[in-house]
């Protein structure tokens, strides 16, 4: 899958299945380019998946998720000028949150340096749609053929 054709919603995803340190040495080049600096503290936690009681409406706690977040500035050392980058992931990791987030701002602004991201979401890419296809594999190999069950409960109404 070509970096044109993979949607700017899954370049955090797509990054988060790349390897670390492929991703620590692609911030290492971007910190000798530009200034990096933190717009506001990574944080991480779990977030709470609350849902609605189908029958009464009342709210539940259906799930905790471990999520990180990361907002970061790069500036130009010879210019006055300024791109941001933000990161959400699902993973208790405000590093590597910070990571991706510099990665965002480099592919968002095309900034120099920004074809070795997007090679990096399109190996994450490939890795993602690997997983997706073993998940449907492993799905397909465990459905229950029912269509037994119906026949051995046709046989038991054919004796009544």
């Amino acid at each position: 899958m070509k970096f044109e054709d993979i949607s700017s919603n899954f370049w955090c995803v797509a990054l988060g299945r790349c390897d670390r340190e492929d991703l620590e040495a692609a911030v290492e080049l971007e910190s000798e380019r530009y200034l990096i600096r933190r717009m506001q503290l990574s944080e991480s936690g779990l977030y709470l998946l609350q849902m609605a009681d189908s029958v009464q409406g009342d709210p539940f706690i259906l799930a905790d998720v471990p999520v990180s977040m990361a907002s970061v500035g790069l500036y130009c050392r010879e210019e006055d000028d300024f791109h941001l980058g933000t990161a959400v992931i699902m993973r208790d990791d405000p590093a590597l949150a910070e990571y991706i987030a510099v990665g965002d701002a480099v592919l968002r602004n095309r900034l120099e340096g920004w074809e070795s991201w997007a090679d990096l979401v399109e190996i994450g890419m490939i890795r993602l749609n690997q997983t997706r296809n073993d998940r449907r594999g492993i799905l397909a190999r465990s459905r229950v053929d029912l269509s037994m069950l119906s026949q051995a409960g046709e046989s038991e109404e054919e004796l009544d």
